[in-house]
């Protein structure tokens, strides 16, 4: 639960400008980040 609130807070922050996107945004980066987990 840590790890993944982390990766998608720092994406969205990063990337994402609207945090309301918080659902779409991570959704993308999840890929990617989901293996590096």
């Amino acid at each position: 639960a840590s790890a993944p609130a982390t990766a998608p807070a720092t994406a969205p922050a990063a990337g994402s400008t609207p945090p309301a996107t918080n659902g779409t945004a991570p959704a993308a980066p999840a890929t990617p980040q989901v293996p590096n987990q």
